[in-house]
């Protein structure tokens, strides 16, 4: 699944925002190039769907669309829509929650996990530096008594 927000996420491509078939089929060449696998790829962006190696299932997207001016919550919520519906027509549904029922049950997968795998390792730095001022003074210091 690729969700396209903007032209500049499309690297060196960036003529082909708002072509998702076109972005499709040039994205599963390539990661079918890359890796030696042909696997459905699922493309959302402001435009509409664009499906590589969907097959028959393809048929279970039509009549899904992206608003005109998706903003990036709608945008993910159609490619999640767009995966359960193709999923299921290969024979393999999913139970996946939609975003605003994940958001309504009050659980973030935000908090602050991230800001202290930041903060731990400047505060380790810090520490570091200030020992070896210390240090520094110290021998500094006992130099000058000598």
């Amino acid at each position: 699944m690729a969700i396209i927000g903007a032209r500049l996420d499309l690297g060196g491509v960036p003529q082909l925002y708002r072509h998702p078939d076109q972005y499709a089929n040039y994205l599963g060449i390539e990661l079918r190039s890359a890796t030696g696998l042909v696997q459905t790829l699922v493309v959302v962006m402001r435009g509409g769907i664009g499906l590589y190696g969907a097959g028959k299932e393809a048929k279970a997207v039509k009549g899904l669309s992206v608003p005109v001016n998706a903003n990036s919550d709608q945008l993910t919520e159609v490619a999640i829509e767009a995966t359960k519906r193709l999923s299921a027509a290969a024979g393999f549904p999913l139970k996946a929650p939609t975003p605003k029922k994940v958001a309504k049950s009050g659980r973030s997968s935000g908090g602050h996990a991230p800001l202290l795998a930041f903060m731990a390792p400047v505060a380790l730095l810090l520490l570091l530096g200030v020992v070896l001022w210390l240090r520094r003074r110290t021998a500094q210091s006992g130099e000058g008594a000598v």
